[in-house]
């Protein structure tokens, strides 16, 4: 396997245990505990890694990257911090892991798409290029 395979996988899988714990600090400032969490700001970079595997690899192995690293990540995040004792934790991890899995196979799809299309924006050059001038 090709050392960027190895090194988007596990950093997906990375990505997973950190959003997972992340998720439990609220916060803090400007009345935004009920609401928002750490978490959500270590969430989307799974999406970056998503995305630069889709552009690197295609579709195929961007989805490799997702699952190798979702199962990873889980792994994981059950070892250091599931309490299996309490159902309601185990029924959000599984609703959290779903929702994990098919907001990235979407983005995986949508991305593609863009990309056969050759959409301008999909490009780095158009948008790097835009910092140079």
């Amino acid at each position: 396997m090709n050392k960027l395979f190895l090194a988007l996988s596990f950093f997906m899988g990375s990505v997973v245990l950190v959003s997972n714990y992340l998720v439990q600090f609220p916060i803090k400032y400007y009345g935004l505990e009920e609401i928002l969490t750490y978490g959500a700001f270590s969430y989307p970079v799974a999406f970056l890694i998503t995305d630069l595997a889709n552009r690197r690899y295609g579709k195929l192995i961007a989805k490799k990257i997702i699952y190798f690293g979702f199962l990873l990540g889980v792994l994981l995040t059950l070892y250091f911090s599931t309490n299996f004792s309490d159902l309601i934790s185990i029924r959000i991890a599984i609703g959290s892991g779903t929702a994990f899995i098919t907001a990235q196979l979407i983005d995986v799809q949508i991305f593609d798409k863009l990309r056969q299309k050759k959409m301008v924006y999909c490009s780095s050059d158009f948008i790097f290029g835009r910092f140079n001038n």
